[in-house]
């Protein structure tokens, strides 16, 4: 008998070792707090975020986690604009990849952005940046967790793999 109740406790042992791995390296639930990717998600949503693989698997235009140093070191939902090596502009209330206009497929009417100061200069990010930008543009672009735009690749946690609220 006491054989059946060790194997019993190693067994949720071990499960509870798995559902620990995989919620903090694997997959984890993400509650949008804010309005700054409207109207893609929305504040109080969960999404589903892939932790592994990152930043290896970010390609323009997916929505990403951020740990951001400018605001205490809380977690940030934007959307990667600019990839390693391109030059970023805003002019005239548009985005500019590499000296063209970027083309933004998830906006039925691409938002105009307000000139955020001294982002208007070209941005040329190097190996291991991103330039983040969130959805919500008209609005939020002058906030202060919308003025992140070149980040590290090391402050990106996760990847948004789910965009529907649960």
């Amino acid at each position: 008998m006491p054989s059946k109740i060790s194997h019993y406790l190693l067994s949720i042992l071990c499960i509870g070792c798995l559902i620990f791995l995989i919620s903090h390296y694997g997959v984890q639930l993400y509650q949008v707090s804010g309005r700054s990717m409207e109207p893609t998600c929305h504040s109080g949503s969960f999404l589903l975020v892939q932790k592994f693989g990152i930043p290896e698997q970010i390609s323009r235009f997916d929505i990403i986690t951020i740990r951001s140093e400018a605001l205490d070191n809380r977690m940030i939902l934007k959307r990667v604009i600019g990839l390693p090596g391109e030059t970023v502009q805003i002019m005239d209330g548009a985005v500019y990849i590499n000296g063209s206009p970027l083309y933004e497929p998830y906006f039925s009417d691409a938002p105009a952005i307000t000139d955020p100061g001294n982002a208007s200069a070209p941005i040329v990010l190097g190996n291991n940046e991103y330039f983040v930008l969130g959805d919500n543009r008209p609005e939020s672009i002058d906030s202060r967790s919308d003025k992140i735009g070149l980040i590290p690749a090391d402050s990106i946690t996760g990847k948004v793999i789910n965009l529907t609220s649960f």
